[in-house]
Order: C-alpha cells, then sequence, then structure tokens
C-alpha cells in the first residue's frame, strides 16, 4: 500500500521499525523508536506514523519533567503545552508574571533551580490529579538530583509507550 506525500503529492515508500528524531514535537532530544516513516520518493520528505500519539506525548513530558538536567526553554513550553495551559494560567500558578514564562521559553532568561523545581513538581502533581494515580518512582528524589550537563536524548518506543530511556552521546 501506497500513501501520497503531503508535501509534493508523491509516492512514498513505508519503512517499518524505524528510530525517528521527533523534532515536531518542540524538543530536539526526542526520539520515536520502532516507528512507522513514510518517505517520499520523489522529495524525500519523511512523515513518521506515531500510535496513540496522546499517550507518547504524556510520557514524553514525563521524561522532561524526571530529567536530570536543568529544563530549557522548550522543555518549559511542552510541559504547559501539554497541560493544556495558557501562558497566563502557568504564569498565575506559579506566581510570576506572563512576561517571565514568555522570557523562559523563549530561553531569553534563565530558569532558577527553584522554578525549575516547581514546574516540575507542578507538572507531576496535576498529572496525578488528572489520572488519580501515583508514580513508582521517587519525583522528590529525582528533582533534587538535578545537576548540570548535557542534555540527554528521550527515547521512546512506540510499541509500548509506557516507557523511556535516557542516552547521553559520547
Amino acid at each position: 500500500m501506497y500513501f501520497n506525500c503531503d508535501i509534493c503529492g508523491g509516492q512514498t515508500e513505508i519503512l517499518l521499525g524505524q528510530t525517528y528524531h521527533y523534532k515536531e514535537s518542540g524538543l530536539d532530544n526526542v526520539y520515536l523508536e520502532n516507528i512507522e516513516v513514510r518517505v517520499c520518493k520523489q522529495c524525500n520528505e519523511k512523515s513518521p506514523v506515531i500510535p496513540r500519539i496522546m499517550q507518547v506525548h504524556k510520557l514524553m513530558a514525563l521524561a522532561v519533567a524526571l530529567s536530570d538536567t536543568p529544563l530549557i526553554g522548550a522543555e518549559t513550553r511542552f510541559l504547559r503545552t501539554e497541560l493544556g495551559y495558557k501562558v497566563k494560567d502557568w504564569a498565575k500558578l506559579l506566581k510570576i508574571s506572563e512576561s517571565t514564562v514568555v522570557r523562559w521559553e523563549s530561553s531569553s532568561q534563565a530558569i532558577g533551580a527553584q522554578s525549575d523545581a516547581l514546574m516540575r513538581l507542578c507538572f507531576i502533581q496535576t498529572i496525578q490529579e488528572r489520572d488519580s494515580h501515583l508514580f513508582a518512582e521517587s519525583v522528590i528524589k529525582r528533582i533534587a538530583a538535578i545537576k548540570e550537563g548535557q542534555k540527554p536524548n528521550i527515547y521512546i518506543n512506540v510499541s509500548d509507550p509506557t516507557s523511556y530511556r535516557y542516552f547521553k552521546a559520547a
């Protein structure tokens, strides 16, 4: 079975079991494993087929919130949008100005360690309340262990979007 390319209308080839760098998420360090990718034979455009995308995005957000490096702008925006908050609502929850949220998300202002921890805790608490379950791992210990360093890549196997792994390139 063939599909037409969304960009040029050309015929696509289906590649199964691929690892796809998911830049469309707004995050530069997310890779989806074991995914179907459609590649246009004419313009070489790659289109991932992401099953259970809502579940995958939720897992990505959890991986971001529990990562062991400080949050960056794109990650703060991703967490906020995954929760469905507008800038003004997120600012109100965090007790900061809307302009501070905008500066954090655009990476024009550094995020302090206390604000970083507060955003993570607000994200985790909101998810727990919405889903009515507790996380198996200790969120407090994970947040306390955050340290400066190279941002790890996050790998999510779309065949089982209930777990993720980090990988730091050498």
